[in-house]
């Protein structure tokens, strides 16, 4: 073996239920030299390491055992030297399932999903593939009828092979996370089952969300959008003195809110349809991201705030560009706390806690005291109508509505809902989706750190040239 071979003697013991001294039988030699021959497998001396370093159960093995399985996967289930090859380097233990479990799940796969015997192979010898082979029998038919109900999912086939082939964990996510995935985006989205459909074959991994995490996310960016979207709305309303009024245009609070809920819902589907993956990023590049390109882009209305922001604009002026974007960061950093603080308080930490990880959890002083204050219109608030959304987790964006009306002003909030009613005819039209969003999700989150400066740099100036309130307008 490579002397540079390093494996911890716990790893070992371990995995040899404490008997490393049968690594030195004498069978380690044999079993060196049939994961070598090159008709059987091909390893080499470094593919021998990697294999050791991270498995050294396998060279514990009787030789005999070991050449059969080999044998049997060569022969009979048909995969290539290179094939057993690259299962090993990915996961070796699933060379060492039952023989019929193999020939088991290659008969499934090719009745039920339509793979042939060679795309089988070729996709199970893949690393994400592989893991098929250990996943359990059940949660793989299960998640094939899920998929595949006419009720729900509905893919066909040919469309669940061309998924699988994509991304083949989509077949180990247990069918409970898949089908709160869909009852969220169909129950409290009111996306259409054919936008769903269209989204999971645009992106394979979305079938694999885990929908707590999703919309955690989504509130985050909705928030987000509909908070900076409603100062810049009521700046410019106002020509620029940050004290713009959209008052007058709804009798009540309350109708208000129901109106700001329905926006909310209408844009998360939005997002959900046109750009879901940008919702496959973490939690830390969404906040960070979008934070970074609005300061930038709306840096002097951001950094003057509205109402008791003025001070941060006024130090900064235009003397400091840099300096006038980091406030701006800093009011929206503080006034997204604030609606977070509020959405908390509102569902006394039962629902989402908190709604996004960029706030801190609140004490469960603060809680018990928010719970009482907030039971009885919390619970008049969730038996509302707001467009379908109303009661246990889809209450989330009612909550969401009357924290952004709490820290942004119903003024704010009725130009917001004004502004959404005006590009409504046109919602579906991706090309429009900046008139509604202030950042541009798509390029802010999953372009890679050098496009993203590039893109900001040239995006900002053009900004800057406008009017200084218009959203990006370079939709992909």
């Amino acid at each position: 073996m490579n002397t540079r071979t390093h494996v911890h003697i716990k790893q070992v013991g371990s995995q040899t239920h404490n008997k490393p001294g049968t690594l030195f039988r004498g069978s380690l030699p044999l079993i060196v030299a049939s994961l070598k021959d090159s008709a059987m497998v091909g390893l080499s001396r470094e593919d021998m390491r990697r294999v050791f370093s991270y498995y050294p159960t396998l060279f514990t093995l009787d030789e005999g055992y070991l050449a059969r399985r080999l044998r049997h996967l060569r022969e009979v289930c048909g995969y290539s030297a290179p094939q057993l090859r690259r299962m090993l380097l990915s996961n070796p233990r699933a060379l060492l399932y039952d023989q019929d479990r193999y020939q088991e799940l290659k008969g499934f796969f090719e009745k039920s999903v339509g793979l042939s015997s060679d795309e089988f192979c070729e996709l199970t010898s893949q690393p994400t593939g592989s893991r098929l082979i250990t996943a359990s029998h059940n949660t793989i038919a299960s998640k094939t009828s899920h998929l595949t109900n006419t009720d729900t999912w509905g893919l066909s086939r040919r469309t669940l092979r061309e998924l699988v082939v994509a991304f083949p964990t989509i077949m180990t996510t247990p069918v409970d996370t898949t089908a709160r995935l869909w009852t969220y985006l169909h129950d409290v989205l009111h996306i259409s089952p054919d936008n769903i459909r269209q989204c999971a074959v645009k992106y394979p991994g979305f079938l694999r969300s885990n929908p707590t995490s999703l919309t955690r996310k989504l509130e985050y960016m909705v928030a987000f959008q509909a908070l900076l979207q409603a100062m810049l709305l009521e700046w410019s309303a106002d020509g620029g003195s940050g004290s713009g009024s959209g008052s007058g245009f709804f009798s009540t609070e309350e109708e208000l809110v129901l109106a700001v809920e329905q926006v909310l819902v209408q844009v998360a589907a939005l997002l959900m349809s046109q750009v879901s993956i940008i919702f496959t990023f973490s939690d830390a590049r969404i906040a960070s991201r979008l934070l970074e390109v609005a300061a930038v882009k709306h840096g002097e209305v951001v950094s003057a705030g509205m109402s008791g922001a003025t001070t941060n604009g006024d130090e900064c002026g235009g003397r400091n560009v840099e300096a006038r974007a980091r406030a701006g960061a800093s009011i929206l950093e503080t006034r997204l706390a604030m609606v977070a603080e509020h959405v908390r308080r509102q569902q006394s930490m039962l629902i989402h806690s908190p709604p996004w990880p960029a706030t801190a959890p609140a004490t469960s002083t603060v809680a018990a005291a928010a719970a009482e204050q907030n039971a009885g219109a919390g619970a008049a608030a969730a038996g509302g109508t707001g467009g379908g959304v109303g009661g246990g987790e889809t209450a989330s964006y009612r909550h969401l509505a009357r924290a952004l009306v709490h820290v942004a002003g119903s003024s704010a909030c009725a130009l917001l809902v004004l502004e959404a009613a005006s590009v409504r005819n046109v919602v579906g039209d991706r090309g429009k989706l900046s008139r509604l969003l202030p950042v541009s999700p798509q390029q802010a989150v999953t372009y890679s750190r050098s496009k993203f400066d590039r893109w900001l740099t040239v995006s900002s100036s053009s900004s800057s040239a406008a009017d200084g309130h218009s959203g990006d307008g370079d939709e992909d």
